[in-house]
Parts: structure tokens; C-alpha cells; sequence
């Protein structure tokens, strides 16, 4: 994966790797579920499959019944990645109020109610920062959070695709407007997630913040305070 690269120079080769194989089970499933629903679902149950459809069927079978499970864990270990990484901010934040080194969440809103609580020159990480990571909170924390690792509210979840020509394979989860709904299906949200969605956000983001962390890095090698 071309994003990998910028987990070795941030030093978290083993967390990266971790999340890129994640990541790789999460396209297999898009991808076997694609032709299977696309060249064996709807195939005449008295005619033989091809070569190629007895491949894909078994395929389908080995990976199918973990496909719930391998999207929940590349939710996870993405939230555990965008943790570690953002402890590397210690290495060039300066400022006698220094935001949490440990939470991604918490570290951005330190900075969304304190914007001033840095050293000067660091304007473009709190902007960058704060406006282009809402991808975090929704949907990658939200179902973490919410719906992954704590008791949830009454929700649906399934596997699925929004529209012609959308190769993901996405996730919805759908939560009524209030909890004490019967049926999530009714009028709600729809919190919808895609691995090749999270994997250019992700991507981008961790260009820009190697870049950043090296330019930065160089100009000042202060080091702040391990405030949590």
C-alpha cells in the first residue's frame, strides 16, 4: 500500500502494518463480493458453474462469514493508528498548554477550543487539523465508540452498495432519531463506511503530516511538556 511508507518514516512501522492488513482483508471482500453478486448470485440453480464461478463461490465461502469482523477490526486498528501518530506531535509542539499526546479526539479538541494555546508558526497544523479530519469523528469513532466497543443503542447493520457502478463494499449502520424507536429502519441517520474511502483519507492525511512533522522538526527540536 503507497501510504505505508509514511508510517515508516513516522516510526510506527508495526502499528501500520497492522492496519494495512486490515485493510487488504477489507478489499478482498469488496472485491469477492462484487463478482459474487455480480456473475454467481443470480446464476440458474440447474446450470454448472463455470471454472471461474466455482472460484469465486469458493472463495465467497472462505471469507464471506468474517467479512462482519474484518471491517470492525480495520475500524479499530485505524483508530489505534491515528492514536499512535498523533503522539509524534510531542516531538515539535511547543507551548506551555500543551493537547493530549494519546487521543487523536481529544488532542483535536484541545485545539478546536484552545486554538491560541500553541507556539506561533503552527497555524497550519491547527487548521489542518481541525477542518480536514471529520472523517474521524464520523463515521470511524462513531462506530468505534458507539456501536464496536460499548453497548449500543438500537441499530441496524448490514453490507451493501449505495448506487450503480460503487465498487465498495459498504457498511450501514442505521440509527433512528430517538432511542426509544422500535425499528431503526424507520426515518433515521444512515452512517455509511467504506474501506477505500477511509484508506485515501487516511492516506492523505498522513502525507501532509509527515511533511509537516519533518519541516517542523528541523526548524525547532523543542520539546513540550508530556501533559496528557
Amino acid at each position: 500500500m503507497r501510504h505505508i511508507r509514511h508510517l515508516k518514516i513516522l516510526d510506527q512501522p508495526a502499528t501500520g502494518h497492522r492496519c494495512s492488513l486490515c485493510l487488504k482483508r477489507a478489499f478482498e471482500h469488496c472485491s469477492s463480493a462484487r463478482s459474487w453478486q455480480s456473475e454467481v448470485r443470480w446464476h440458474p440453480i440447474t446450470a454448472k458453474y463455470s471454472t471461474r464461478q466455482r472460484a469465486i463461490a469458493a472463495k465467497h465461502r472462505e471469507i464471506g462469514p468474517y467479512q462482519d469482523l474484518d471491517y470492525q477490526n480495520l475500524i479499530i486498528h485505524a483508530c489505534i493508528l491515528l492514536d499512535r501518530v498523533i503522539a509524534l506531535s510531542r516531538r515539535f509542539l511547543a507551548g506551555d498548554n500543551s493537547p493530549s499526546f494519546t487521543s487523536f479526539s481529544k488532542h483535536k479538541d484541545f485545539l478546536k477550543k484552545y486554538p491560541e494555546s500553541l507556539a506561533r508558526g503552527h497555524r497550519e497544523y491547527i487548521d489542518s487539523l481541525v477542518t480536514w479530519t471529520d472523517w474521524v469523528e464520523v463515521p470511524l469513532r462513531v462506530l468505534r465508540d458507539k456501536y464496536l466497543m460499548h453497548s449500543a443503542e438500537r441499530h441496524a447493520a448490514f453490507f451493501g452498495w449505495s448506487g450503480r457502478g460503487n465498487w465498495d463494499l459498504e457498511m450501514i449502520t442505521m440509527v433512528g432519531n430517538s432511542p426509544d424507536q422500535k425499528h431503526p429502519i424507520s426515518p433515521g441517520k444512515w452512517i455509511i463506511f467504506t474501506p477505500r474511502r477511509l484508506a485515501r483519507d487516511m492516506e492523505s492525511f498522513l502525507i501532509w503530516f509527515a511533511d509537516y512533522a519533518m519541516r517542523k522538526s528541523r526548524q525547532s527540536p523543542t520539546r513540550p511538556g508530556t501533559r496528557k
